[in-house]
């Protein structure tokens, strides 16, 4: 006897909810390269078609929509390149505004206390000193670094900055990355856009890996975390808020850029 039950409708696939996603493989052409497996070239003669493939991954232009192809299926595998959404970072401009509103990330520096050694011929690690032949040697190196770190210092103050804050930026003193991340996260809470803070992060992409510019890209989501996608409109105050006009696109990684055993990309 039939029922008169409906039954139950079929869930619609995640990419056809999903703006950001091609709903199928004719929408957004999947180019050859991206579906070959760059890895396991096993011997030295194979390791020039892998360059070339390489340097042909640098010049292919990001996507306003990812390929279907790109989009991780759960059960298939090998998993696909990590892509990014997002756009270039203005690394100088993020950096300037970091060193301003003093937001820098120092590199952290054991106090002097504790990089002493040799107390009661202690080493440092539990061992007694062997061989004192070298140690005057390895002090007075010691001491000279210690000395020009002290200059650092007192040229920082100098310049009206604390032992975490810098008057001009610096690589040697400070975490690039991490100081780019809180002056993202101090601008959107300037422009009540707080909340979205922790769905940034910064990856590299491998297009135009030998081109001047910056690689990083602000990312909002990738295609290993499409359950976190953000609304169109979010996306764009996000934009005008770190005061870019540059579309969002998907970028691949310069890092995982291989289809592998890896379901976890970007993690």
């Amino acid at each position: 006897m039939p029922s008169n039950t409906a039954p139950n409708p079929r869930p619609v696939p995640t990419s056809k909810m999903n703006p950001y996603v091609a709903q199928s493989d004719d929408d957004v052409e999947c180019l050859a390269l991206l579906k070959k497996v760059l890895s396991g070239y096993a011997s030295e003669r194979e390791a020039g078609p892998l360059l070339l493939d390489w340097l042909a991954l640098t010049k292919i232009k990001p996507f306003t929509m990812l390929p279907l192809c790109l989009k991780p299926d759960i059960d298939a595998k090998p998993y696909p390149p990590l892509f990014m959404y997002g756009w270039h970072a203005n690394d100088d401009k993020l950096l300037d505004y970091a060193v301003q509103n003093e937001l820098v990330e120092r590199w952290w520096v054991p106090p002097k206390s504790d990089q002493e050694y040799g107390r009661d011929g202690d080493n440092g690690d539990g061992e007694d000193e062997g061989d004192e032949g070298d140690e005057d040697e390895e002090d007075e190196d010691e001491e000279d670094e210690e000395d020009e770190e002290d200059e650092e210092d007192e040229e920082d103050e100098e310049d009206g900055g604390s032992t975490r804050t810098l008057s001009k930026w610096d690589d040697r003193k400070a975490d690039r990355a991490a100081s780019m991340l809180k002056a993202i996260a101090h601008i959107l809470q300037q422009n009540q856009l707080e909340k979205y803070a922790s769905n940034v992060k910064l990856y590299t992409t491998v297009y135009k890996a030998l081109d001047p510019g910056s690689k990083v890209i602000i990312t909002l989501f990738t295609n290993y975390s499409l359950d976190k996608v953000l609304p169109l409109e979010t996306v764009k105050d996000i934009q005008r808020a770190l005061g870019t006009s540059e579309v969002s696109c998907w970028y691949m990684s310069s890092r995982d850029c291989k289809w592998d055993e890896d379901s976890h990309k970007g993690n």
